[in-house]
């Protein structure tokens, strides 16, 4: 994709560097233009209730309060199988 992999010494630094203040001078000191995007993982979570939407942002936020996990944590949900299977 043509992308450059920056792979931090430790988790403190990787922290550090995605301050939105400092990610900002980071970004300019490499190049303007350049798109900082933190790696994304597919994860299967089960026994999501049928009532969930995951086009629905507010109920995303909802799964992620309840679990406990940073707000922004997923960053796409969708359905594993189509709902009429």
């Amino acid at each position: 994709n043509g992308g450059t992999v920056i792979e931090m010494t430790s988790g403190a630094a990787a922290a550090y560097v995605k301050q939105q203040e400092i990610k900002n001078k980071f970004i300019k000191a490499i190049d303007p233009t350049t798109i900082m995007k933190d790696c994304a993982y597919p994860v299967i979570i089960q026994f999501v209730p049928l009532t969930f939407n995951p086009s629905n942002q507010s109920q995303i936020r909802d799964l992620e309060w309840e679990n406990k996990w940073e707000t922004g944590t997923i960053t796409v949900a969708k359905w594993v199988k189509s709902l009429m299977k």
